[in-house]
């Protein structure tokens, strides 16, 4: 997954062994800069051209002396950029919608090349409860899948619910009628593929996430009982297939910080992108579904979730240390897990600053009493059958 200014289809990447740690080659300013927080026994080169790639070649050398061996990837994350966008949006009007987003993603430098296979990530939790405010916003969704249909882009839309499919949820939610007269497909994860994550484990991440240029991910800010919130790397979770997310939360939820590890090892093995965040009304109190609406009225954009999980917590008003997957990412040394690793193009966060947002005081336990799962099953095979598929 991607972390800085992107032009889609047109990245990269070098592996040089040696000592840890990493180095980011932007060749727009002919510069290296250190990586912050890079553990690994290698030094990773990201060379960033605004080129058709279907008419160069597919490897490159920044110099004969160095001992490169060059790979054509069509997007990787990297934990690099310091930007993250805010600006105010009180409303769900797609043409506000839309100014906000253009806005935000010039001021990122983002780019997104025509014919990019793009995977808008929406939060789906499920289509029972609360489905106003549980899930990203209708109108959001589909101003975002508007943008990237204008930039030429061949755009998909999907999730994996907590409950059903992820098409039932968005006919029940009015991402479907919103979506309605756009070239957009939607479609459901249920064909997994087996992964292994950083620290060994294997899940089961969707297919159409693997294999998309472009991963972008669209949660809605909202408070969580277990995590206290829930925004962009939370977000990313719902890539794993189906009834792997509960029993990942009940085999690993209750063993010190395994579960925020998870989530965030997660990060590493998906396709680069972009985070748009829905913060017209967030959700606060409770969550990810019980909670309360807030008129937070902002939108944020960042390639670095990281850093705008970092921005959205000081937007509101909280402490980072309060949220255990900020801890996380603040322990590996992640950059942007510092606010002052940040850089604001747009809005700065104290502009936008709220006093009133509520999250909770007590976490409930990650972990999933095993009736909990059972019923859980059964909630979902039910919303399935109801929803279609």
């Amino acid at each position: 997954m991607e972390f800085s200014g992107v032009t889609a289809g047109a990245r990269f990447f070098g592996a040089v062994r040696g000592a840890s740690g990493g180095h980011n080659f932007d060749s727009r300013g002919g510069s290296v800069k250190k990586i912050c927080g890079g553990k690994a026994a290698e030094r990773v080169f990201c060379l960033k051209k605004a080129l058709d790639v279907g008419e160069r070649p597919a490897e490159f050398c920044l110099s004969a002396a160095l001992p490169v061996a060059w790979v054509r990837l069509e997007e990787e994350m990297e934990f690099a950029a310091r930007e993250v966008g805010l600006l105010s949006c009180r409303h769900y009007e797609r043409k506000l919608l839309k100014e906000r987003i253009e806005a935000l993603v010039s001021g990122l430098g983002f780019c997104c090349g025509a014919g990019s296979r793009v995977l808008l990530k929406p939060n789906l939790v499920s289509a029972l409860r609360n489905r106003e405010l549980a899930c990203t916003h209708p109108e959001f969704v589909a101003a975002v899948a508007e943008w990237f249909c204008d930039q030429g882009a061949r755009v998909a839309v999907g999730d994996s619910p907590a409950f059903g499919t992820a098409r039932g949820v968005m006919r029940a939610c009015g991402i479907s009628e919103a979506l309605r007269g756009l070239p957009v497909e939607q479609v459901n994860f249920q064909e997994p593929r087996p992964v292994r994550l950083a620290s060994g484990l294997r899940i089961g991440v969707a297919r159409q996430a693997l294999e998309c240029d472009l991963l972008v991910n669209l949660p809605r800010v909202k408070a969580h009982g277990q995590l206290y919130l829930s925004l962009a790397v939370k977000n990313y979770f719902g890539v794993v297939v189906g009834f792997r997310k509960p029993w990942l939360h009940a085999k690993h939820g209750d063993i010190d910080n395994r579960f925020e590890a998870l989530l965030v090892d997660l990060l590493s093995i998906l396709p680069g992108g972009l985070t748009l965040a829905d913060g017209v009304v967030a959700m606060h109190v409770d969550g990810p579904v019980n909670g309360l609406p807030h008129p937070l009225g902002l939108l944020a954009a960042a390639c670095n979730p990281v850093a705008l999980d970092t921005a959205l917590i000081e937007v509101l008003g909280l402490a980072p240390a309060a949220s255990p997957i900020w801890r996380e990412a603040s322990w590996r040394g992640l950059f942007g897990s510092d606010p002052a690793q940040l850089a604001f193009p747009l809005s700065r966060p104290d502009a936008l600053k709220v006093g009133d947002f509520l999250a909770p005081q007590i976490l409930r336990p990650v972990s999933f009493h095993p009736r909990r799962l059972l019923a859980g099953w059964l909630k979902r095979a039910w919303a399935g059958w109801r929803g279609e598929g």
